[in-house]
């Protein structure tokens, strides 16, 4: 399955580790209401499933992928930094077999602007991605 591919991905990765982002601080979902308690730590959030193109094959679709990067120091670098690794990972893995299907193509939409999150109390930032992909 893709969301399980792309966290083992992160959450192994020694540069992301290194950061502090790792399997114990890399959410692969929404959270409720328990905000982690982790100085630095990831929320991967996916989007809307869509079909590459009416009439085609309906196993291939597209998917959005949001990588939020949290700090609850005043220091966006290491933020800059991981996302940066996660453009890094995740846009040559291309023709890459993702357990389920194939990614076909990891389209990087950028980063979004410096940001304060209220919920966490942390500085954050985040990295958009397309990912188009087969599922059997």
């Amino acid at each position: 399955m893709l969301r399980n591919f792309v966290f083992d991905l992160l959450a192994n990765d020694a540069e992301l580790n290194a950061l502090e982002y790792n399997t114990n601080t890399i959410y692969p979902a929404l959270m409720g209401a328990d905000s982690p308690q982790e100085r630095r730590f990831m929320v991967l959030r996916w989007g809307i499933e869509s079909p590459r193109s009416p009439g085609r094959d309906s196993h291939i679709s597209r998917i959005g992928l949001t990588v939020w990067a949290y700090n609850r120091d005043s220091d966006y670098g290491p933020i800059q930094s991981a996302l940066g690794r996660v453009r890094d990972i995740l846009v040559p893995i291309v023709g890459v077999d993702h357990g389920s299907g194939w990614i076909l193509d990891v389209e990087d939409n950028g980063t979004s602007e410096d940001l304060w999150d209220d919920g966490y109390s942390a500085i954050t930032r985040n990295r958009a991605l397309t990912f188009t992909a087969s599922e059997s």
